[in-house]
């Protein structure tokens, strides 16, 4: 399809397509003669993904940053609900200060995804070392679900609780 039929597919304007391929967040069209360019149904999903997304007030350079550095992997222009979580606990705290203008930059996060895979390396290890065989599928959905959330509800608290210690103990 034309660039002016994607356009009126999406209710994006074509210069904001345009802007978008340019900047990288859509993948160059296939050119079929000069000044004409060939736009595939692959491009509505992505379109519609980067319009949702600019609700979560997420800048599209943090977004591409998320992608690249493996925190996010949105398949066929589709993000799954962790991915969108992700993004919007990106989005917040660049609402609430940290950012690039402060200092602070995507990058800054890589120490986390690091750790937390780590973390849920061990978790698994534990996990089924344990009690992974001896527990009935049905009991072992719950126990993952609702074992998840408590535990990341102590590492929250253990989080606040170390870095309240360690500011305490700077400012001394």
């Amino acid at each position: 399809m034309k660039i002016s039929e994607l356009a009126k597919k999406t209710g994006v304007a074509p210069s904001t397509i345009r802007y978008y391929i340019k900047e990288g967040l859509l993948p160059k069209p296939k050119v079929k003669r000069k000044n004409m360019a060939y736009y595939d149904e692959s491009y509505i999903p992505k379109i519609t993904a980067i319009k949702e997304l600019q609700n979560t007030g997420i800048n599209p350079y943090d977004l591409d940053e998320l992608e690249k550095m493996g925190f996010i992997d949105g398949k066929d222009g589709f993000y799954s609900d962790e991915d969108i979580k992700i993004i919007e606990a990106g989005a917040t705290l660049r609402k609430i200060g940290f950012t690039k203008e402060a200092g602070f930059d995507v990058k800054d996060l890589l120490f986390l995804k690091e750790l937390v895979s780590r973390i849920a390396q061990e978790e698994v290890k534990i996990f089924l070392g344990k009690i992974g065989k001896r527990i009935l599928k049905e009991n072992l959905d719950k126990m993952v679900k609702e074992g998840v959330e408590s535990i990341n509800f102590l590492m929250g608290v253990l989080n606040r609780k170390f870095l309240r210690k360690m500011i305490e103990d700077t400012n001394k």
